[in-house]
């Protein structure tokens, strides 16, 4: 039976309001970008035989911040790149997707230990130090995540045979939003904020002081010399 349009909204709002955040970096830009979202999937609602899912409605955001990124760049006369903008590694669905599986399929202390060694270019030595614990047991928590991020990549390549669809539960979207802030800033205080059982708003507040030139990093993580991944290869990465 399809969906009324009121129970989609409620169903997919927060999750809606969070990639707008998300696309936009500002609270009152992603207000205007989720209503202009939802104004066009009212306008396009029924019209045509499509599965209104939370992907779909994403799509959707995406493309209209693209339309405004466009506009404003026309407006002020700014030329860029064609193939920049489309640049797939730093497509926000991607990325997004990428954030929600590691979240979805991994422990805490597996997202920690794989985004350290796999995206921050921790090793083994420095992130058992952080995490004080053994280099056998980081291993083993890196070995497990590839495993489990390894076999999901499987299944979706099942599901996309045909092969089965089960329905998958959905992490917080406030949880995924804060992974993407502390990888975005590669901020390992907020990675532990999360890791030790802390809320998203702990580690959200983490991020702001990372952002806002505070002690948002570690000082294991300020006496690297190992540079830390660009955030789109999280969307190369075995998760995605």
């Amino acid at each position: 039976m399809e969906k009324t349009f009121a129970a989609l909204i409620r169903e997919h709002g927060a999750a809606l309001s969070a990639y707008c955040r998300f696309l936009t970096g500002c609270k009152s830009e992603s207000e205007d970008l989720l209503q202009e979202t939802w104004l066009k999937a009212w306008t396009a609602y029924g019209a045509k035989e499509r599965t209104w899912n939370r992907a779909y409605l994403r799509s959707i955001a995406y493309h209209a911040w693209i339309d405004r990124v466009r506009k404003v760049r026309e407006e002020s006369g700014y030329e860029a790149d064609e193939e920049a903008t489309t640049s797939e590694e730093d497509d926000p669905l991607r990325l997004w997707a990428a954030a929600e599986r590691i979240v979805r399929l991994l422990t805490p202390e597996q997202r920690t230990v794989y985004l350290l060694m796999e995206y921050m270019r921790f090793t083994a030595s420095e992130t058992a130090a952080l995490l004080r614990t053994t280099e056998g047991g980081v291993k083993a928590s890196l070995h497990r995540a590839r495993k489990k991020l390894g076999a999901q990549h499987r299944e979706r390549i099942e599901e996309c045979s045909g092969l089965h669809g089960e329905e998958r539960v959905q992490p917080e979207e406030s949880t995924v939003f804060a992974y993407l802030e502390a990888i975005r800033l590669q901020d390992v205080r907020a990675l532990l904020v999360l890791r030790n059982g802390g809320s998203a708003e702990d580690a959200a507040i983490a991020v702001r002081c990372a952002g806002n030139g505070g002690a948002g990093r570690s000082a294991a993580d300020a006496e690297r010399r190992v540079p830390a991944a660009p955030v789109s290869s999280l969307a190369r990465s075995r998760a995605a």
